[in-house]
């Protein structure tokens, strides 16, 4: 039989969890919480049934079980995570603006924002690459549904999706500086006769 994490490791809920609603029914009689109507707590009667350790066990990792898959399914790996920081301090480096929902921001600005919008979609285990977080976190705003865009140096304002993926392939290729993307040439009038 596979062994199961410790009780102390699990996280609080968790504990909480497994010692209020599923101790209980075989141990000891419980306290009820105090209420308004009474001041002292009251002892719940112990189960007449009996309860065979064996059964109690098989609930108790059955459950340990199940709460330890859902809490560590989907999280974002190191390794993304460390790759989407890398990202986000290449663009507040980059001394680009960063457009939200009509206003423009600085990329330290930028990266605090996307940070936490990194956090949420990993709580949500919605995120395992940094291409996920790039479409979903950092494209756009998920409240108005509007396009993030980058402005570096004077140049035309880009959207921020191919500006971040562009950036992730330099980071990748190994590449020091962030690259300051500009608008392309406009070819310049033919001089007149």
């Amino acid at each position: 039989m596979a062994r199961l994490p410790a009780l102390e490791s699990l996280p609080t809920i968790s504990q909480e969890v497994v010692t209020r609603f599923l101790l209980p029914p075989c141990g000891p009689s419980t306290l009820l919480p105090r209420t308004t109507m009474h001041t002292t707590p009251r002892r719940l009667p112990t189960l007449a049934l009996p309860c065979p350790p064996a059964l109690r066990t098989a609930c108790l990792a059955a459950t340990l079980w199940a709460l330890a898959g859902y809490s560590a399914a989907g999280s974002l790996p190191a390794a993304a995570k460390a790759e989407v920081n890398a990202l986000l301090t290449r663009l507040q480096a980059s001394g680009c603006d960063f457009n939200r929902n009509g206003s423009w921001y600085s990329g330290a600005e930028a990266k605090a924002h996307l940070l936490k919008k990194l956090d949420y979609l990993d709580g949500k285990n919605a995120v395992q690459t940094t291409e996920q977080f790039i479409e979903l976190g950092a494209s756009s705003s998920s409240a108005s549904g509007k396009a993030y865009q980058v402005r570096c140096a004077g140049a035309a304002a880009v959207d921020a999706g191919p500006w971040l993926k562009g950036e992730l392939k330099a980071l990748r290729s190994g590449a020091a500086a962030p690259m300051v993307h500009s608008a392309p040439a406009v070819p310049a009038a033919p001089a007149a006769k």
